[in-house]
């Protein structure tokens, strides 16, 4: 498992990568626990992975600038995972 933030993280096996999408809510009041809610989606490579983690993580935004915001909070959290797997090497 590869975290990417606090609602995003990756899996992965021999044939694709998995984006998982997990995020508690509110608590129920009948069972005491929170509600959780969860998506899947299945990409084919890594890079396809990550820019529906981009395409979904601006989703929520409602302003020109929050979704300037969100975009460049996702490509910085992108860049970061890649580095520390070793995927690409940034230059300065």
């Amino acid at each position: 498992m590869v975290k990417i933030d606090e609602e995003y993280f990756l899996t992965n096996d021999s044939n694709q990568w998995v984006l998982n999408y997990e995020k508690e809510g509110e608590i129920n009041k009948d069972t005491g626990k929170p509600t959780v809610s969860t998506n899947k989606w299945y990409c084919g490579n890594l890079n396809s992975a990550l820019v529906r983690y981009l395409n979904e993580s601006v989703k929520p935004s409602n302003s020109v600038l929050k979704l300037q915001s969100l975009t460049i909070l996702a490509v910085e959290r992108i860049t970061e995972l890649l580095e520390k797997h070793g995927e690409i090497k940034i230059e300065e």
